[in-house]
């Protein structure tokens, strides 16, 4: 009969010869768990959210969302049933023909309407409003929740002509297309309606830490967005936190001290630097010495 006895001995040959059988089981069992997380994780619905995405080239949005994310300690005064802001960066520099990545993923995101507001050049703004992608902001102004004092409205703003698109332009502005129409001197007839806020009082946006730029970019509200009223209260008060006349002590504590660091670093680095060369100036014979 086999002997089937269990004692140390067994055990430390069993665990010699099978421990990579129980490595491989506890990587799988964390694998699963992972997916398992992922996906049976809650995720706000987007009536529940509101999604800002800064479209254009690289920029940091961590300190932006770490200003929305204290907008949300006083949510509920606004949405009580408000529970995420999220703010992306969409990488696209507007011409589909030097980025094509870039206008696949930025049609992309308009099809599936992931997103209430995009910031956009002025041209991007004006294709979107001719799509009907984008709500006319006047009501929103005109009752006072937007504050535009200081602003330049007329940027952002397109008469009815200039939205007009001939049959035989239609599929040239439709999503699916990745090249525009270029732009067209129309008469500029009909109403006249606010599309894009402009963002050029938010200089906090193109400080070093963050690198979006302020100018040719504008707010726009898209047609798709599920909230759209809770989502302009939101953006009046990220405006609010991110013009240049706000304080922001915590943020800008942090940037200063980072900066003093990277000073303090730059200067070891040429002391260091100076001592070699002057090592080295030590070393090299007088002038006129001979071997």
């Amino acid at each position: 009969m086999p002997n089937t006895k269990i004692t140390r001995e067994a055990l430390k040959n069993h665990y010699q010869y099978g421990k990579w059988f129980y490595v491989l089981i506890i990587i799988c069992a964390c694998i699963v768990g992972s997916l398992l997380f992922d996906t049976t994780a809650y995720r706000s619905p987007p009536e529940k959210k509101v999604t800002i995405q800064l479209v254009g080239y690289y920029c940091n949005v961590e300190p932006v969302q770490q200003i929305a994310d204290t907008l949300m300690e006083h949510a509920a005064d606004v949405d009580p049933e408000l529970e995420q802001i999220e703010i992306f960066n969409l990488m696209y520099n507007g011409d589909a023909m030097t980025d094509t990545n870039g206008a696949q993923n930025y049609q992309v995101q308009l099809v599936a309407g992931d997103g209430d507001v995009f910031v956009v050049s002025r041209e991007m703004l004006q294709t979107l409003a001719m799509m009907e992608g984008a709500v006319p902001l006047d009501s929103y102004i005109e009752s006072g929740l937007l504050d535009v004092e200081g602003l330049d409205l007329e940027l952002g703003s397109f008469y009815d002509s200039e939205l007009v698109r001939d049959e035989d332009d239609v599929a040239s502005y439709s999503l699916e297309e990745e090249e525009p129409v270029p732009a067209v001197e129309v008469p500029k007839t009909g109403e006249k309606h606010v599309y894009g806020l402009p963002i050029t009082d938010l200089l906090r946006l193109a400080q070093p830490d963050i690198g979006y730029p302020v100018e040719d970019k504008y707010i726009a509200l898209l047609v798709r967005s599920t909230n759209q009223d809770t989502t302009m209260k939101i953006i009046q008060q990220l405006r609010e936190l991110l013009r240049d006349t706000i304080e922001m002590p915590e943020l800008y504590e942090k940037q200063a001290e980072e900066q003093a660091q990277t000073e303090q670093y730059q200067q070891q680095l040429d002391a260091l630097m100076g001592e070699d060369q002057a090592d080295g100036t030590a070393q090299q014979p007088a002038e006129g010495e001979t071997e």
